[in-house]
């Protein structure tokens, strides 16, 4: 067992060892869109028993499966990443489909689940790979699938669809971190396999959160409620029925040159389970990453000033750095009067009080006074230029 002081029964046993309490490390709270399934709070916390780190989310299967159907950000091409749209997406989809390459034939059936728009069924295809299918939740996903010529399933983890031959490898690229049973869905992939076949695996590396900062919190959002590293890559798969055939850390290149940490397993099928093989890295690692985040965590003077002033706001941004932006005790009084984002598919949606709109459209007629505050955490830059190139006279503040 892992030293733990505070140890506590949670709402969500470890996914990793089913063990029933934890140590909390944070406590997390965001402002969510109307009528998001998602819970508006949870802690993070570490198993008491084998150490992996994870949200003791009180959220369902069900509100999980609603939300990444329904409330999908990874649909529209010119902002969400994994379909390939963007010259640095496209290298790091070409990576990874390379290194798949040097360890799986071109001549396997693949399946890709929760693959988004298809970049990296692209990136396979680009290197001979001709047997290539995606799954994904979003209707808007599949759509983009077929319409590149691809096999497109509509669904998630699972079952085995009805009709499907087995696959020779199935690709988890950034989708269990996201997965409230991360045990239960590797598990059932057994099924979806060849004999010989293999799960690619890839998730954000909690172990290096604290070597990339972004802006304070960067990795917990709504959405991300397991925090693997290569040990709890292994438990996942030894205590599933798989072996780690192969295994290594990865930093990925973001958009306006953020770099994001990641590690990444290939898992082929075993006789039977093993037991589950305590670490601490990723409490260690966390602890760090939380105090980190704590010593960083303070809204720009100029945001400051605005709300003592009682100046207007208007928010460019609908995503995990505003959701959490609005949880800051300072905000509470923040005249919230627009809300816009670039993203179509937040566009319509209602939050913080406001319709979102896009930029062009929302941030027109506001008051001489207001003060629109950018709050995103890997495009503020870009978000900036765009904003100085609309020429409106408001001012500006970047969280």
């Amino acid at each position: 067992m892992i030293p733990q002081r505070m140890a506590l029964p949670g709402h969500r046993p470890c996914p990793i060892c089913g063990h029933a309490t934890s140590q909390p490390l944070h406590a997390m709270r965001f402002t969510l869109p109307a009528g998001s399934p998602l819970p508006a709070a949870y802690n993070i916390v570490a198993c008491a028993m084998c150490g992996f780190v994870y949200a003791d989310t009180t959220g369902s299967l069900e509100d999980y499966d609603r939300y990444y159907a329904e409330f999908s950000h990874y649909e529209d091409p010119a902002i969400a990443t994994g379909g390939g749209e963007q010259a640095f997406d496209r290298q790091r989809l070409a990576e990874t489909a390379a290194w798949i390459a040097a360890h799986v034939a071109t001549d396997a059936r693949v399946l890709d689940i929760g693959c988004g728009n298809g970049g990296l069924l692209q990136a396979l295809r680009d290197l001979g790979f001709t047997h290539l299918a995606g799954m994904d939740p979003s209707a808007g996903c599949v759509a983009r699938l077929q319409a590149r010529g691809f096999e497109a399933l509509q669904g998630w983890l699972g079952g085995r669809p009805a009709g499907q031959t087995r696959f020779d490898l199935v690709i988890l690229s950034h989708v269990l971190e996201h997965v409230l049973e991360p045990r239960a869905a590797l598990a059932s992939l057994r099924d979806w396999l060849t004999p010989a076949g293999y799960v690619y695996v890839e998730t954000p590396n909690a172990e290096r959160y604290a070597e990339f900062p972004s802006v304070p919190f960067y990795y917990f959002d709504s959405e991300h409620i397991n925090h693997f590293e290569r040990y709890g890559l292994e438990n996942l798969a030894r205590s599933t029925g798989f072996l780690t055939h192969a295994a290594g850390n990865k930093t990925l290149a973001l958009m306006g040159g953020h770099a994001y940490p990641a590690v990444y397993a290939l898992l082929s099928v075993a006789e039977s389970t093993a037991p589950v093989l305590p670490n601490d890295a990723a409490r260690v690692a966390v602890t760090a990453y939380v105090a980190q985040s704590t010593q960083a965590s303070h809204l720009p003077d100029g945001l400051l000033n605005a709300l003592a002033a009682g100046r207007p706001i208007a928010l460019w941004g609908a995503g995990s750095q505003a959701q959490r932006l609005l949880q800051d005790e300072a905000m509470a009084a923040a005249r919230i009067i627009a809300v816009v984002d670039g993203d179509r598919n937040k566009q319509g949606s209602q939050f913080a009080g406001c319709t979102v709109a896009a930029p062009s459209v929302g941030l027109i007629g506001l008051p001489e006074d207001c003060v629109v505050v950018i709050a995103a955490a890997l495009v503020a830059e870009q978000i900036l230029a765009i904003y100085r190139a609309m020429g409106l006279p408001y001012e500006y503040v970047i969280d």
